[in-house]
């Protein structure tokens, strides 16, 4: 016996899967038909008239719709072109339809149509209504009429989908937040605890949730909750899907009241009252909503797409131009409303703004504009005119690693109104599951930091890589719990070279016979310090990006409260007698306008010094309130600052605190606060020239210097000011690196003072959700190292499959070993390698393991529970210390496994890749799930419930019912004198008799 047969046969029904033939007519226009022919569909999605010409060469995602009882109307996907078949008999018709359905269901060619959402949490746990979060905090909504305990407050206008519903009353409300155990949101009135309404949040998508831009609000704590239309459309096959207008409309909000005059507003906003609230809820209710995924029928492997965006809009020109009266600003409008907005800047022909939008957008919006209007006032109004529309198109997005700097043309009445010019970058990560990255997590945790700076170090040549590089690198390890260690290895690596240089100056010293140093090798020493504390490297940007992430919330309070105080009271701070302007009346002389000038500058001085004193007070008495975990790495910063330099130099380490806690952390944000989201406009004009000289000021007190004569003269009083707090900057230092207790009270309400409330979701779901706090997305960080390590891995396998067939072919043998369970290591990459050894080479020979034949039990550890070796979880692992070879080989594994999967997913679905059990499984599905719409149409109604889709009918209730007319139909035509072929207005059918029975043997080559 051929033991190989099977294996062939197997091969056969699957070449065959999904074809089909017959004898049909055909036709592109409905009128003329070709004559009777054999049709056929191949296994690939090809529809061919007499074994060459191709009608259309691809069936998946097409759409099927009844015109009679013989004849069908399919439109492509690809090309929305018709395609008329007429069948011989009602048998036939049912037999075509059949083979249809499968290809309709069929996804086509692009990753965007392999979109499949998952079903929330709360389907797959029993109802539990019990809490899970509560808080209190302001919402945007409509307000019942009835309930006279709701709490109206103040509040900015809300742009975002206004209603147009007169009989709706929108306001913002103070309510108390319930989120359920089962995925209902409950709100709340505060003063008796009823029910106001309530949001099921198991039938919103991911995408739906979505923190608002700091610029819509001048808040960072402030969520959208809704249902977003456009998104739903753009996500929809809509040749085989009904479309959002089709269905039945559930409402958004639910109230006991049934309220059906709120049945157009989905969407509301909560504004949270702290920063840690809204991580909370973001994670919460995140962790019930539907989770958005690319992936194929019955296929476990499947892609998570970030698609992040950064618009920095950085100026416009008019070619007229505006009424000074007026002020402009820019407004970027996704889905039909604005989600973010520039600063409303005084009108000129050229404008400035330079403001960065960070966005995080789904694959399916491909096109955005931004609306440049015009305001008579200080703030944003609905009534604001619109005067020009700028439109951002896919081919200028490009996935490119560096900024794109586009001049655009600005459109008012589709003619040409000016240019703006703005920098565009997108970044698309395909992420695989977590369990992939499990084996990587453990290499990283064990891996020395210092194998990781020796890779990066080279790569960061350019400010704009530094930057990138460091930032995914902090990330990866801040989510992994190890930033200590990272940083203490990043503050090793850049002050070796200072210390080899202290103990090189040590020792010409040492054999200098007058004890001189050599002053050469100390100017060299100072400029060393000055690189490392003053340029930019990996360690700078690291910090300086954690402490702005760690101590936000501390400069928010601190220095944005302040700005707030300097912005209202407009206080003249110039003390540069050559910038003040004093109004010349003829009486008076040049002598005369410089004595006022100079006096007018004496009164300036008491308001500067008035401020400074202000903002250095409340640094110095705020010390208590600065995060503990940023105090900890500039007390080991200073620590080992004062490690590489000499004994008796106690300046240098304190530069060094300078350099971190000033220069990069408080200073700027003083500068520029709007940069940091601490105020809603840019500070130009006297506010901004007094911030500028407050910073000044403030890094000349951190420094222990003073102003020079020859510099800035008229700055000369403040080094009064300076002297007298330079014991205060050393106890300040001393306070924040805990190098003496600190007594001062706690002035601040900060909120890693609150204790947050544990969050019962399952694993599996809270692995792929933001991290709490600072919501990082881990894997998406975790990708996007291994995609570094990659690119710039020397030895990194490179063999990919030759052609697209096999790898699918390699996919499906991999589905039908794994038996749908999965593994990491049955990948051909896997087997491919460099020769350098597997990564179990040597826990093999250790402990004697080699017999096992699946190693990748070793990898999941929990995952294979039968394999009990006597050992801890992890042990075998964990008793390593691995090398960044190991991990280069790893991270390349994970990259060619993600290839392999969305080329998957790029590729149109095929039935070839089903194995036989698949296969009928999911024909089954695919007729359960088909439903006949109000034109006849067949489409697909997995993924919601048949009874929400207007005006349908179940397919097979409906073939039945069609059945009878079409046999009835074909009774009479058999009836038609002579047998011969009667036509009627919309029906054909073919006489039964000896000649006609001929000529269809002949068509199919039957004797």
């Amino acid at each position: 016996m051929d033991i190989s047969s099977p294996i062939r046969l197997q091969r056969r029904e699957s070449s065959i899967r999904g074809s089909y033939k017959a004898a049909l007519e055909w036709s592109y226009d409905g009128e003329k038909y070709e004559p009777l022919t054999i049709v056929e569909i191949t296994s690939n999605g090809e529809l061919i008239a007499n074994r060459f010409l191709v009608i259309t060469s691809n069936l998946q995602s097409c759409s099927v719709q009844l015109r009679s009882s013989l004849e069908l109307l399919l439109t492509t996907f690809s090309n929305s072109k018709d395609i008329y078949l007429k069948c011989a008999n009602w048998n036939e018709t049912k037999r075509l339809i059949d083979h249809l359905i499968v290809w309709q269901n069929l996804k086509p060619e692009g990753i965007l149509r392999k979109w499949e959402p998952t079903s929330s949490i709360a389907a797959e746990q029993t109802s539990d209504k019990n809490q899970l979060l509560v808080c209190r905090f302001k919402v945007f909504g409509p307000v019942p009429t009835k309930n006279k305990h709701v709490s109206i407050v103040e509040g900015p206008h809300v742009p975002i989908y206004p209603t147009n519903n007169s009989n709706t009353t929108e306001s913002w409300f103070m309510a108390m937040g319930a989120l359920k155990a089962n995925g209902t949101l409950e709100l709340l009135s505060e003063s008796d605890g009823s029910l106001i309404f309530s949001i099921d949040i198991t039938q919103l998508f991911s995408s739906e949730i979505r923190q608002l831009d700091h610029s819509i609000f001048q808040n960072q704590n402030c969520l959208f909750l809704g249902r977003i239309n456009e998104l739903r459309v753009q996500n929809t096959i809509k040749t085989t899907e009904p479309l959002p207008t089709k269905m039945k409309t559930h409402p958004f909000i639910i109230t006991s009241e049934n309220q059906t005059r709120w049945s157009t507003i989905n969407r509301i906003i909560i504004e949270f009252p702290l920063h840690i609230d809204f991580e909370d809820w973001f994670v919460a209710l995140n962790s019930f909503a539907r989770r958005e995924y690319f992936q194929l029928d019955y296929d476990n492997d499947k892609l998570r797409v970030s698609r992040n965006v950064s618009l920095d809009i950085i100026d416009a020109s008019f070619y007229n131009e505006l009424p000074k009266a007026e002020k402009v600003y820019g407004e970027l409008i996704l889905w039909g409303t604005p989600w973010c907005r520039t600063a409303i800047v005084e009108t000129k022909k050229n404008i400035f703004w330079k403001e960065l939008f960070q966005l995080n957008l789904p694959l399916s919006l491909q096109y955005f504009h931004v609306l440049i209007k015009k305001s008579k006032y200080e703030d944003y109004s609905p009534h604001d005119e619109t005067i020009g529309v700028v439109y951002v198109t896919p081919d200028m997005v490009k996935d490119d690693h560096y900024d794109s700097q586009l001049s655009l043309t600005i459109f008012s009445n589709s003619k040409e109104f000016g240019k703006i010019s703005i920098n565009l970058k997108q970044s698309v990560n395909y992420i695989l599951n977590p369990s992939y990255f499990k084996f990587v997590e453990k290499v990283l945790n064990r891996l020395n930091p210092r194998e990781m700076i020796d890779f990066i170090k080279p790569l960061t040549g350019l400010n704009q890589d530094l930057e990138e590089i460091s930032s995914i690198v902090l990330d990866v390890y801040q989510v992994l719990g190890t930033e200590n260690s990272w940083f203490a290895a990043l503050m090793e690596s850049e002050l070796t070279p200072i210390d080899s240089i202290t103990r090189n100056n040590r020792i010409i010293i040492a054999h200098t016979a007058n004890g001189t140093t050599d002053t050469e090798n100390l100017i060299h020493t100072k400029n060393a310090f000055n690189t490392l504390f003053r340029g930019n490297s990996i360690l700078s940007k690291s910090l300086e990006k954690y402490g702005l992430r760690i101590g936000h919330e501390y400069l928010e309070k601190v220095i944005g409260s302040f700005v707030k105080r300097l912005t209202e009271e407009k206080k003249d701070c110039e003390v540069d007698p050559r910038m003040i302007e004093i109004p010349k009346s003829a009486e008076m002389d040049d002598e005369t306008v410089k004595q006022k000038r100079q006096e007018q500058a004496e009164d300036n001085m008491k308001n500067l010094v008035e401020y400074v004193s202000i903002l250095w007070d409340q640094l110095y008495n705020t010390t208590n309130d600065i995060p503990t975990p940023l105090k900890e790495q500039w007390k080991n910063l200073r620590h080992k600052v004062e490690q590489a330099v000499e004994p008796s130099d106690t300046e240098t380490p304190l530069n060094a605190l300078s350099s971190f806690v000033f220069l990069r952390f408080i200073c700027p944000t003083v500068l520029n606060p709007k940069l940091f989201y601490l105020t809603k406009d840019h500070q130009v004009g006297m506010v901004g020239r007094t911030l500028t000289l407050i910073a000044k000021i403030l890094l000349t007190i951190a420094n222990r210097s003073s102003f020079v004569e020859h510099k800035e003269p008229h700055l000369l009083p403040l080094n009064t000011f300076i002297k007298e707090n330079n014991e205060k900057v050393i106890q300040y230092y001393d306070k924040i690196t805990f190098r003496k207790l600190d007594f001062s009270p706690k002035v601040l309400e900060m909120s890693d003072d609150v204790d947050r409330p544990p969050l019962n979701i399952p694993d599996w779901i809270r692995e792929e959700l933001p991290t709490m706090p600072y919501l990082i997305d881990k894997y998406l960080r975790l990708t996007e190292l291994v995609n570094l390590i990659h690119l710039h891995n020397k030895d990194k396998i490179t063999s990919k499959p030759k052609t697209l067939e096999d790898l699918k072919k390699s996919h499906r043998i991999q589905q039908i070993n794994d038996s749908n369970q999965f593994t990491i290591g049955v990948l051909e990459f896997e087997k491919e390698g460099d020769g350098s050894g597997s990564l179990f080479d040597d826990i093999e020979e250790d402990f004697g393991i080699s017999e096992f034949s699946d190693k990748n039990e070793l990898i999941q550890g929990s995952l294979s529970p039968s394999i009990n070796l006597g050992l801890e979880e992890d042990s075998l692992l964990f008793r390593k210390t691995f090398s960044f070879k190991e991990l280069q080989s790893e991270a390349s594994s994970i990259v060619l496994k993600t290839s392999s999967v969305k080329a998957l997913l790029d590729a149109p679905q095929l039935p070839k890749q089903f194995s036989s059990e698949q296969w009928q499984q999911y024909s089954k599905e695919c007729h359960a799930n088909a439903i006949v719409d109000n034109e006849n149409k067949i489409i697909y109604a997995k993924a919601m419930n048949k009874s929400d889709v207007l005006d349908s009918t179940d397919l097979a209730r409906f073939l039945e019912s069609y059945e009878t007319i079409a046999k009835k139909t074909e009774r009479n035509s058999a009836t038609n004198s002579g047998g011969a072929l009667k036509k009627s207005s919309s029906i054909y059918s073919l006489k039964l008799g000896l000649e006609r029975k001929t000529s269809l043997r002949k068509l199919f080559g039957k004797k």
